[in-house]
């Protein structure tokens, strides 16, 4: 009676023999890899991770008029460049993740999810945020009509934007929202958390504490005018005129 193989000691003999080989590899040897990948849940030809790239400070670190030197470095190179290198090591995480484990009370692909979500608006928020700063904060353009006409005023706007500031935990914008052809301001406490879907970021500030208290301390009021005394509104305008005219 013969005795039965185990895995490796079949591939072993099948490598010896030939019998199962083709262009070197063999069969069975590719069918039980195929079949440990699903049993893994990990895609059979899961695409590589996408690498994202951390982008410069499109201005000096000491061109902004209230927010220093220090605190744009702080925030640039450590802050934000830290979201885009976790984004990038939770994508690469994600190629070979076991999905079949994903439940909704824990898992390792459920966290991995939702901190992807946490990094990625981290990156995409900040790179909005050094767009449009580095102007004179002179309001201008077409962007600047619309939000009379749906805040009733320019400094309606500015009274409504500066509260969102001062209540959110993480994040206030001015976005424009495709559904309704509106200009909103919301207030987010997480990168991930506040947004409402399909809305387009115009004027993003960041009032995590990272983003003033070297320069001002618990004195959060002071960090939203000196980041209004800095907006380029020829940037917030190019960026209005892409999408004014979207419904969705």
């Amino acid at each position: 009676m013969s005795k039965t193989l185990s895995r490796r000691g079949f591939l072993a003999q099948s490598g010896k023999t030939g019998v199962l080989l083709v262009g070197g590899t063999t069969i069975l040897g590719e069918l039980l890899d195929v079949s440990d990948a699903k049993a893994q849940g990990t895609p059979q030809s899961a695409p590589k991770a996408f690498e994202y790239q951390a982008k410069p400070l499109p201005f000096a670190y000491n061109a902004l008029d209230g927010i220093s030197e220090q605190t744009n470095k702080y925030h640039h190179d450590t802050h934000y460049t830290g979201y885009v290198k976790k984004r990038n090591e939770i994508e690469q995480k994600l190629v070979t993740v076991d999905r079949t484990a994903a439940n909704a009370n824990f898992s390792e692909f459920g966290e991995l999810k939702r901190r992807e979500t946490f990094n990625a608006n981290g990156q995409i928020l900040h790179e909005l945020y050094w767009d449009i700063l580095g102007g004179d904060g002179k309001p201008a353009g077409e962007v600047v009509d619309k939000l009379k006409t749906d805040f009733g005023s320019y400094d309606n706007w500015v009274a409504d934007f500066k509260a969102c500031a001062k209540a959110a935990l993480g994040w206030a914008l001015l976005v424009y929202d495709p559904f309704d052809g509106r200009l909103h301001n919301y207030s987010g406490d997480t990168h991930n958390q506040g947004g409402v879907w399909g809305s387009i970021p115009l004027i993003p500030i960041d009032v995590f504490e990272h983003a003033y208290y070297h320069d001002n301390g618990p004195d959060r009021a002071k960090y939203i005018e000196a980041f209004l005394r800095n907006l380029k509104w020829s940037e917030i305008e190019k960026k209005f005129q892409k999408v004014k005219n979207l419904k969705w």
